[in-house]
């Protein structure tokens, strides 16, 4: 069984193996002993914000898929574009990575951001379109 932290809160993860880490990073690593960010749902980031959390909502993909459709408070910063715009983000931030649907590419946006030294750092389970069909609460 795999536990791993959202907030400070602890959960575990059924069925999963692997190790918790958790110095610097609320990641976790997987067999490999690689970091994974962890995936945070509409609702969490919702309860985030309403106990006044900085939530920063980063769409990491291109200006004309921005343009399509958007988490609503959204930032476009694509993610070539991450490492030049760092400094718009505080240590305390808490950072959320959007993608389509949650996977590959945020999840690669918010390593490299963890990578950068910033601890509270996740992707969008289920992405924009998740979040606009409402199927991220799961």
């Amino acid at each position: 069984m795999m536990l791993y932290t959202v907030g400070l809160n602890m959960y575990s993860k059924k069925g999963t193996t692997g190790t918790l880490f958790c110095k610097k990073y609320y990641g976790f690593t997987n067999e490999n002993n690689m970091i994974m960010q962890q995936p945070i749902t509409k609702q969490q980031v919702e309860e985030l914000q309403q106990q006044n959390n900085t939530v920063k909502l980063i769409d990491i993909r291109t200006p004309a898929e921005y343009e399509k459709m958007h988490v609503p408070g959204a930032l476009n910063m694509p993610a070539e574009t991450i490492a030049e715009n760092i400094t718009k983000f505080a240590a305390n931030d808490t950072i959320i990575c959007i993608c389509n649907k949650g996977q590959e590419r945020s999840q690669d946006a918010a390593e490299a951001i963890a990578a950068m030294g910033f601890a509270k750092v996740f992707y969008l389970k289920h992405g924009t379109v998740g979040w606009l069909t409402d199927n991220a609460q799961q």
